[in-house]
């Protein structure tokens, strides 16, 4: 066990670090871990020794099903249930990047990854693909449309991206089956 950071007892989402209103969703039965009681005000226990990953508070289930947990190893239970973490994962590192730099530069960062993106998948059209410069460029884009969605509310994008994959799977059935 280690002290972790207590506090008024406030929970925070562990998929998009928003603020818990009543008890939270916990992944497995929706119920507080067990192995708590024996906490001390103020002490936590890292969560995969309880669970051997992430298993909540989440603010909704949709929370729970997309959250990010690369960072297991640094989030830890508190006494008082609620969960604390260094902030080294993923979700927090595109946060701290938005926060730092600013929307501006990250917008302008974004267009610049996607020029290099597009000149390297236009080199593969014309037989000249560099495959580790491609995969480097997909990387930082994605990166960069992470942050975008941050910046442009996650629920909303994450809306219009599954209209989009319905309608792109009724194309992909209505052309499989001509």
């Amino acid at each position: 066990m280690s002290t972790g950071n207590a506090s008024s007892g406030t929970e925070r989402c562990i998929g998009c670090g928003s603020e818990i209103e009543g008890d939270g969703f916990y992944g497995q039965g929706d119920v507080k871990p067990e192995g708590l009681e024996g906490l001390g005000d103020g002490e936590s226990v890292p969560v995969s020794e309880l669970f051997g990953f992430n298993d909540g508070p989440y603010c909704t289930l949709e929370c729970s099903l997309e959250a990010d947990t690369d960072s297991d190893d640094d989030l830890e239970i508190r006494a008082d249930g609620g969960t604390s973490s260094s902030g080294t994962g993923r979700k927090e590192v595109l946060r701290g990047a938005v926060e730092v730099w600013g929307e501006d530069l990250q917008i302008q960062i974004a267009i610049e990854e996607l020029s290099e993106l597009t000149t390297e998948l236009a080199r593969r059209q014309r037989g000249r693909e560099s495959y580790s410069a491609t995969v480097e460029e997909i990387a930082d884009v994605q990166l960069c449309l992470d942050q975008l969605k941050l910046m442009y509310n996650p629920e909303q994008v994450e809306m219009a991206e599954q209209d989009k994959l319905e309608r792109l799977k009724r194309r992909v059935e209505r052309d499989r089956d001509e």
